[in-house]
């Protein structure tokens, strides 16, 4: 019994655009393949072509359907000597102008003067083809993610809010979706700086008018972490900085202290050891470290420094490193910033 290819099923897409119809086949190698396209309406054939390749799938070139249609296709193949196959069974399918999707409220390389942003976005689709899902991700200048979203599906509310953005640097947001219908949806990378004074910060702070006695009750909910050190009496460096070069020294901060949900730290330090914890942070359960370490990534380079950031768990590490540097000389300052979103961290480092 003759053997009938099976063509695989399609989700809509765009007919002013090249698209393949793969198949699978398991008896002869096939030298040929014919798609036959009919109009599902009134089943009248559109496109009725035979392809000579070996590859298993039929192009079919841009603009020989029509968007806003729906169409049935099947498809055989021919051996080497042109003996043809059985048609396969017939798979449906429509065509769609493609949707767009975009940020309706920034532009590539826009300056946000804030430390927060709502991003908005905008989705149409020509035939009425309607929005199912979507996420978000956020990414530092290297394009590495630092956030994303969960899956949204409110799409009739096509906003999130990304808070924490550092001043005087670029990020790249991105939002990926899919219709009811399966076709993806993508808004690319999009640029951003940030560039603000001071940082809005949510509830820290909190007034209260109490007009009676001609006062404002100011209420904060930030708390003071006290830290005790080792030795007892730190040694201090020109009155602003500690001394923990020495074995053993430390500083450690355990009250109104925690890293059970995000948080952003900054530090500024120099005279790092390599390859030794020079941060740690804990809640009891989980530990994050932050090491200054040195390596070869290139030859022609050579040695070079990077900060790693660790945070252990039961079936592997969550390891992220920064950019790789000249290695540190003795007193040279840097500042690092450490942060967690979510489930996801990120450390920054600059040369002050």
């Amino acid at each position: 019994m003759a053997v009938s290819p099976i063509l695989t099923s399609k989700i809509p897409f765009d007919a002013t655009m090249q698209t393949t119809f793969p198949f699978t086949y398991k008896s002869f190698q096939p030298y040929k393949n014919r798609l036959v396209i009919k109009k599902n309406s009134d089943n009248t054939t559109v496109y009725d072509d035979i392809l000579t390749t070996m590859q298993m799938y039929h192009t079919l070139t841009g603009n020989v359907l029509t968007n806003g249609n729906t169409y049935t296709g099947q498809l055989s193949v021919f051996d080497i000597n042109g003996n043809e196959s059985p048609l396969s069974s017939v798979i449906l399918f429509s065509c769609l102008t493609t949707p767009v999707f975009a940020f309706a409220n920034l532009t590539a390389n826009q300056t946000i003067n804030n430390s927060y942003y709502e991003f908005d976005l905008s989705y149409s689709q020509a035939e009425g083809e309607l929005l199912s899902s979507y996420q978000l991700y956020l990414y530092n200048s290297s394009q590495t993610q630092l956030n994303q979203t969960g899956i949204l599906y409110d799409v009739n509310n096509l906003k999130f809010t990304f808070t924490n953005f550092t001043d005087k640097t670029q990020y790249y947001i991105r939002a990926i979706g899919s219709t009811v219908n399966g076709i993806a949806v993508d808004t690319g990378l999009i640029a951003f700086s940030v560039s603000y004074i001071t940082p809005s910060l949510f509830t820290i702070t909190e007034l209260e008018n109490l007009p009676c006695s001609g006062q404002v009750k100011i209420s904060c909910n930030m708390k003071l972490a006290n830290g005790t050190s080792n030795p007892e009496t730190p040694t201090y460096i020109d009155n602003e900085k500690v001394n923990l070069t020495q074995t053993g020294s430390y500083v450690l901060f355990s009250e109104n202290f925690n890293i059970a949900s995000d948080f952003t730290f900054q530090t500024i330090a120099s005279d790092f050891y390599p390859y030794q914890n020079a941060y740690e942070f804990s809640n009891g359960n989980n530990t994050i470290t932050i090491k200054y370490m040195l390596a070869v990534f290139d030859s022609s380079i050579g040695q070079q420094g990077y900060f790693l950031l660790e945070v252990p768990n039961a079936i592997t590490s969550y390891r992220i490193a920064t950019q790789p540097f000249t290695p540190l000389i003795s007193g040279q300052q840097v500042y690092l910033l450490i942060r967690r979103i979510g489930y996801l961290y990120d450390i920054v480092m600059k040369l002050v």
